[in-house]
């Protein structure tokens, strides 16, 4: 392919140094290292747990399942040298899951040839994953991804394809979540008789999340006051058995006031030594009627910094109350069924419980509430689905609502030290 000047070195330097922060490592497919999506740049690339949208297919594929409605994402990154990453994704739920596919572009533009003919050449990558994920029980959450990368230089051409598994777990549903995948299994391709290995890795990460419900605003022209709520979730991952690179944390903090505007910071340590500043980042966000804007901001030191723009279409679960759901309250409700329709009854419940166990995991508590409820009118003996709607309701900051359906889940499922240790603190804590 001939001999280049010092811009191509440098820009082949720069696939070694992370993305935004990410190390990818003198590996091939570096391009799947890319921190995909301004939300989980603006947090220093700390995403295993704490990822819910379709970019969950970079970062941990099992996060896919809380995405329950179809969705997509549209990310761009203008980074050093006029090197460029775009990220499209779409996410579809199944009856059994959710699938998912995205297209990476990695553009590096022309780099000047020092000899040949030719005054510089094209390079770029391309990259298509395709995966899927689906939620088991109690909160558990597994998945996977198939991805494929085209690497193109000078008119040389080398493919590589790897495997990501994921699994993630609700430990304290709504409030503390962990997650871990394994990155970049597979076989690289050969390019002059050179095959590079792939940069496989094993990622771990924690998202604690929690409400904090501010007293009501009153606000001149309106009748009720403004109760806003401010939902922060401190994420960390860590990421080990990369080749030839050390263990290495980031940090991420987020913000949302009202589910409407977000406010981030991060950092990565794995950029301590890329110079001043090197590692730290940040961002915000503002999400409408399902419709997300995000903007990141990093710092790569002294070369340079990255900035990312992501459009996200995340629509909300359907807010209104099923047909046959009636006014009675769940507590109070009672479910006739034959024999016929139990077995249809219990699965229909079930999938009203995945629904709320998925809400309540992203956060939207008002859909949490509704599809726990709609589940305890179908099958009142569905203890998991009362614990599910006692954490919403206490998320909302109903506190007596919570407990009655707390005692309901306890007194269909006694055997719940952890439920019944959390109902005790809580009213301790009323008294």
């Amino acid at each position: 392919m001939g001999n280049f000047n010092a811009r191509l070195f440098s820009a082949l330097l720069f696939l070694l140094v992370p993305a935004m922060g990410q190390t990818a490592g003198s590996t091939a497919m570096d391009a799947f290292n890319f921190v995909t999506g301004a939300r989980a740049a603006g947090m220093g690339g700390t995403a295993t747990a704490a990822v819910a949208d379709p970019t969950a297919l970079q970062w941990n594929p099992s996060a896919l399942s809380l995405v329950s409605q179809p969705s997509f994402v549209l990310s761009h990154l203008a980074w050093v040298a006029g090197i460029s990453y775009s990220y499209a994704g779409f996410s579809l739920p199944t009856r059994v899951g959710t699938a998912g596919i995205s297209l990476q572009m990695l553009n590096y533009g022309v780099i000047e040839s020092t000899k040949g003919l030719a005054s510089g050449v094209d390079a770029s990558d391309f990259g298509l994953t395709a995966g899927g994920a689906i939620p088991t029980i109690l909160g558990f959450r597994a998945g996977g991804a198939v991805k494929y990368f085209r690497h193109a230089l000078a008119g040389a051409f080398v493919g590589e394809g790897a495997v990501d598994l994921g699994a993630s777990y609700d430990l304290v549903p709504g409030l503390l979540t962990t997650g871990m995948v394994i990155q970049n299994l597979g076989i690289s391709g050969k390019l002059e008789g050179r095959a590079p290995p792939l940069p496989s890795s094993v990622r771990f990460g924690m998202a604690y999340s929690s409400r904090v419900t501010q007293e009501p605003i009153p606000v001149v022209g309106r009748d009720q006051p403004w109760s806003p709520s401010v939902d922060i979730l401190v994420a960390g991952d860590v990421t080990a058995l990369q080749k030839g690179e050390p263990v290495h944390y980031s940090l991420g903090l987020e913000a949302v006031i009202s589910e409407i505007l977000g406010l981030r910071t991060g950092y990565q340590q794995s950029l301590d030594k890329a110079g001043t500043g090197a590692g730290f980042c940040g961002g915000g966000g503002v999400k409408l009627y399902g419709l997300r804007l995000d903007y990141a901001y990093g710092s790569v030191g002294d070369l340079g910094s990255g900035q990312y723009v992501t459009l996200t279409w995340l629509p909300d679960r359907k807010k209104t109350m099923p047909a046959q759901a009636g006014t009675a309250s769940p507590a109070s409700s009672t479910v006739v069924q034959d024999s016929s329709t139990i077995q249809p009854a219990r699965e229909e419940a079930g999938k009203e419980y995945l629904a709320a166990t998925g809400a309540y995991s992203a956060s939207e508590y008002d859909s949490a509430v509704i599809h726990a409820e709609a589940a305890t009118r179908i099958d009142p003996s569905h203890w998991q689905a009362w614990q599910v709607l006692g954490h919403a309701r206490y998320a909302r900051g109903d506190k007596k609502g919570a407990l009655e359906a707390y005692h309901r889940a306890i007194s269909i499922n006694p055997d719940n030290p952890q439920l019944k240790a959390w109902v005790d603190q809580i009213e301790v804590s009323a008294q």
